[in-house]
């Protein structure tokens, strides 16, 4: 039995205009009914991907940021960050290198 569909977005999911397909939700909600839980997969911005599942279910799980957050609907249930000393000690490692930048 299945219990987790996963889609992706990018030329997967989402149609030449990066809509997501008319019934969609409705297709959210059949799965729900047969105990198959939804969720999305992407390396996107979390902020675009919670803009664009605005209409997500609180069933629905959202990954995004190249598997960094995770929601559930739009509560986030998981983040992967790194330490402010950590992010120091990369700073400090590359900032005077001409060769990078830093973002």
């Amino acid at each position: 039995m299945i219990k987790l569909g996963v889609f992706d977005l990018d030329k997967t999911l989402l149609d030449a205009n990066s809509r997501l397909p008319r019934d969609f939700y409705k297709n959210v909600d059949i799965l729900a009914k047969r105990g198959v839980t939804v969720a999305i997969a992407s390396g996107r911005p979390a902020d675009s991907l919670l803009y664009l599942f605005s209409a997500a279910p609180d069933s629905m799980l959202i990954c995004g940021e190249d598997g960094n957050l995770f929601y559930q609907g739009k509560k986030l249930i998981k983040a992967h960050t790194m330490s402010w000393d950590l992010i120091n000690e990369i700073y400090d490692t590359i900032k005077n290198r001409n060769d990078l930048a830093v973002m």
